[in-house]
């Protein structure tokens, strides 16, 4: 849990370091960054509630691995992006990856500690 908790937020805010890079690169105005970096949270906020139901629909395992997948392809596209459209849609990617992540690394840990350990299980994970 770990290991897969570290990857999910690795990603998540890389791209605001890179916008210097981003902005030459693009060319770029500050209100146009502004928006690369507000929707990819706005999807985020949008699908908190569904994911947490799909999760306990389709199950977290499941969830975990459609998340890793998705930030694989969030990723993927990142690297290919040639305008802000493509780029804004691979950042929201990487962002729908963590709402889809957490409600099922929750159920998991819940099921795989006790509630005594839980605590310490949770701060290592983060």
């Amino acid at each position: 849990m770990t290991a897969t908790h570290t990857l999910t937020h690795v990603f998540q805010r890389i791209h605001l370091a890179l916008f210097p890079l981003i902005r030459i690169e693009f060319n770029l105005s500050i209100q146009q960054l502004g928006i690369i970096a507000a929707i990819p949270p706005l999807c985020q906020a949008i699908l908190y509630i569904p994911a947490g139901l799909l999760s306990d629909r389709i199950g977290s395992k499941l969830m975990i691995l459609l998340s890793l997948s998705i930030a694989t392809l969030g990723t993927f596209l990142a690297s290919l992006a040639i305008n802000p459209s493509m780029l804004i849609l691979a950042v929201s990617l990487v962002y729908v990856n963590i709402t889809i992540y957490h409600p099922a690394s929750y159920s998991i840990t819940t099921r795989l500690f006790t509630s005594q350990i839980r605590p310490k299980a949770r701060a290592r994970a983060l």
